[in-house]
């Protein structure tokens, strides 16, 4: 279904139906990628060309002891500290985990894209108010 600027999305977001704030929740879906990744990497599950998508912790002690430190820390320090002492380095959020995890289904849907002849964005020439419609007319 096309959808315009009339249209508010938005609304149908639990956070937003029900007054929760949003930005956490924004926080946390980047700092679940940035640990995840950290944690992969110590149980060496990331060695060679395995992607991020594939790793499994099951069994790891090494990703459960990082883990376990990250979480005895608790509310005593501020949580960049507490990211670093996870990450080994970051003391910042940072997204470039997410995009690891979704690589390979990125690179997967800009080739069947390719393929099927879809431009994917939005028609800029479109003087109504529709412009946020997705244009996949090729």
């Amino acid at each position: 279904m096309e959808r315009n600027s009339s249209h508010f999305d938005p609304g149908s977001k639990f956070h937003v139906a029900n007054g929760f704030q949003y930005i956490p929740y924004f926080v946390a879906h980047i700092l679940q990628f940035q640990m995840h990744e950290s944690l992969c990497k110590a149980a060496g599950e990331l060695d060679g060309d395995k992607p991020l998508f594939q790793c499994d912790l099951t069994g790891s002690k090494k990703a459960g002891h990082q883990l376990s430190r990250m979480l005895k820390m608790g509310r005593r320090e501020p949580w960049p500290q507490v990211l670093q002492g996870l990450t080994g380095s970051h003391k910042k959020m940072d997204a470039s985990s997410l995009l690891h995890y979704y690589q390979p289904l990125y690179l997967w849907l800009r080739e069947q894209n390719e393929k099927l002849n879809v431009t994917v964005g939005w028609n800029e020439d479109s003087e109504d108010d529709s412009r946020n419609t997705c244009d996949t007319a090729g």
